[in-house]
């Protein structure tokens, strides 16, 4: 999955105005499954800045893939020892 802009949906205030907001990992980078932080960090004109981070979840909602080689299906003797096909 690639990471949305974050820091385009962020809302922030300041006194004396927010000139940048930057986010790491930046927008569009590839993350897979499992749990990545993002940090988004607000400047203002006076070069002060504050910082906020979350974790983004991504689930693999892709099921296994199972190839059976060979025979399908196979017929194995009873006591007897099976060795794949493959």
């Amino acid at each position: 999955m690639a990471l949305p802009s974050y820091a385009a949906q962020a809302v922030t205030n300041d006194n004396v105005g927010v000139t940048s907001i930057t986010q790491s990992p930046l927008a569009a980078s590839a993350v897979g499954a499992g749990v990545t932080q993002v940090t988004l960090t607000a400047f203002d004109a006076e070069g002060n800045s504050a910082h906020t981070s979350f974790n983004v979840t991504v689930l693999d909602g892709t099921p296994p893939v199972i190839t059976v080689l060979g025979s399908n299906p196979a017929t194995v003797p009873a006591d007897s020892v099976y060795t794949d096909a493959g």
